[in-house]
């Protein structure tokens, strides 16, 4: 293929870094407003994230996905990142700046509460996307076809830092935006939420142009043409799923991504209700989201500069891979532990109500932090690395169905199972201790899972000599 670049290269490795910066910076900010939409702003609760990921995420991510692979056919992936980055950037600057003003302003009644939630609904589904599309499948599927495993090995430790870092650098920006100082500085709007969210979807926009540019130099670096992959984007949804189900690697990496999301999802939905009972305003709920960005970026950082290049470089791939789920399993035994028995911890540490609100927050928000730095600087590469490793064709067949299917699959499947928890438990909290059963059954799949990938790929390159 077109591996004959120098990774040796500053200007290389400048590009690559500047470039999962920039995308992680807006998924951050963008990360920390849906949720905010969903579950703080007007029209929303906690029952909205598993709603709006069941009925909204899933449909949307199988058309992506289909539609990513129509147009892989006609235009060069170069082309389809600059349409797809246009389409997400264009989408929230006029939706903070026109859509969701107006609907404030509209707003009255049961009427407007529904067209309020319609629109928190749209601008969660396409923040989700904004990963899978642009960071997973368009930059991380260019990245795949240029190196090879060594230089895949040297390559994704330092980009996992500029992930880090661009989590890092969003959280003040989202604090910022949410404050009133600018808020009485530069009133964009008479009401505090909307003019954050204004100010948060500017810098969407403007990090959004810098993407481009830094994109089209790297293009320039692998000495990309618009013939680059004439040859890959020859195939159909309906092919990447028939390839996916001949290869085992394959299925049992997609059963890891989609157990993984639903063990997570499901511990998720909880920290963010138990949040809402501390934090019910918007702008208080969204400047604690940022605070959570910044520390959880400070872990990644840790784990990015520390733990992923020995373990990427010097230890197995089952052992790397399987560091996520093991912690998965013993961090969410403890939240739920917590969560569920407040009698007994209340008894045991002599705590008042806000005293174990308190130490949930601060255990769940330590579950979040961890799992996901290890899950970003280590299980990520891990699953990259196996991808680089197969010939050309199956790569973005396989990141397609994995990347585009799977994960949404697994927040789907999550979602459909907390919506039935809250409804027969009869609340949010109540359903902690079925859904604590199904999380950790779940984790215990993706150690044996991700133990049997392991030997499966035993034969390849991905070892270390």
């Amino acid at each position: 293929m077109f591996k004959t670049i120098k990774l040796s290269s500053v200007k290389t490795f400048s590009l690559m870094f500047s470039i999962i910066f920039f995308l992680n910076v807006s998924y951050t900010i963008l990360k920390s407003v849906r949720k905010t939409l969903a579950v703080a702003a007007p029209g929303g609760s906690i029952t909205s994230i598993p709603l709006f990921e069941l009925f909204g995420v899933l449909p949307a991510a199988i058309f992506m996905t289909w539609f990513l692979t129509k147009i892989l056919k006609k235009y060069s992936l170069k082309k389809v990142f600059y349409f797809s980055l246009f389409l997400f950037t264009t989408f929230f600057i006029l939706f903070a700046g026109i859509y969701y003003p107006k609907l404030i302003a509209m707003a009255k009644g049961t009427e407007g509460t529904t067209l309020i939630s319609f629109a928190s609904m749209l601008f969660y589904v396409v923040g989700e996307l904004w990963k899978p599309a642009l960071i997973q499948i368009l930059f991380l599927g260019l990245i795949n076809f240029n190196l090879t495993v060594d230089q895949a090995k040297k390559a994704y430790p330092p980009m996992m830092l500029g992930a880090s870092l661009g989590a890092l650098f969003a959280g003040p920006i989202i604090v910022y935006c949410n404050s009133d100082s600018l808020w009485k500085l530069l009133p964009l709007s008479t009401e505090k939420w909307n003019h954050s969210l204004i100010m948060m979807m500017s810098f969407v926009f403007l990090i959004g142009i810098i993407t481009a540019f830094l994109y089209q130099s790297l293009c320039k670096v692998f000495n990309i043409t618009e013939g680059s992959f004439e040859k890959e984007k020859h195939f159909s949804l309906k092919e990447a799923l028939a390839f996916f189900k001949q290869s085992r690697p394959l299925k049992l990496l997609g059963w890891i991504v989609f157990a993984d999301y639903i063990a997570f999802s499901l511990a998720e939905v909880l920290f963010l209700g138990i949040l809402k009972l501390k934090y019910p305003l918007p702008c208080d709920y969204c400047t604690f989201m940022g605070h959570l960005s910044s520390i959880h970026s400070l872990t990644f950082i840790f784990c990015a500069l520390i733990v992923a290049p020995i373990c990427l470089k010097k230890i197995r791939w089952v052992s790397c891979a399987i560091i996520l789920p093991v912690g998965l399993l013993v961090g969410e035994g403890i939240f739920f532990f917590f969560l569920c028995g407040e009698s007994f911890i209340s008894k045991l540490f002599y705590f008042t109500h806000e005293m174990w609100l308190t130490s949930v927050i601060a255990i769940g928000s330590a579950l979040y932090c961890i799992c996901r730095a290890v899950k970003y600087t280590i299980f990520d590469p891990c699953k990259e690395l196996a991808f680089v490793s197969m010939p050309d064709m199956e790569k973005m067949k396989g990141k397609l169905v994995i990347d585009g299917l799977c994960a949404k699959f697994g927040k789907g499947t999550s979602s459909a199972a907390t919506i039935s928890l809250i409804s027969i438990s009869g609340g949010v909290i109540a359903s902690a201790g079925p859904a604590a059963i199904i999380a950790l059954g779940i984790g215990l799949s993706l150690i044996l899972s991700t133990r049997k990938l392991g030997s499966a790929l035993d034969s390849t390159k991905l070892n270390p000599a």
